[in-house]
């Protein structure tokens, strides 16, 4: 049996809709950076946008998950649904 690889990732996203997921960040400083630059040009979403840990199973899907979203056009600055 292969090792089990695990990785700890922090999403920014919708408090509304927590399955939609604006970026995916490394540490969790650069994803409360990131929302704190979003709520300084959109403060109506204060209570709309979180940033919440995510544990992935393969790494790999880190990428996966961001192209994905990229071409579903999903993306940064996005108004939340």
């Amino acid at each position: 049996m292969g090792a089990s690889h695990r990785m700890q990732v922090y999403a920014l996203t919708s408090s509304r809709l927590v399955s939609e997921t604006l970026d995916l960040f490394l540490t969790r400083e650069a994803a409360e950076a990131e929302l704190r630059e979003i709520l300084e040009d959109e403060p109506e979403w204060v209570n709309v946008l979180q940033v919440v840990p995510i544990e992935l199973d393969d790494p790999g899907r880190v990428g996966e998950l961001t192209a994905r979203d990229t071409a579903q056009g999903r993306g940064r600055y996005g108004p939340p649904s």
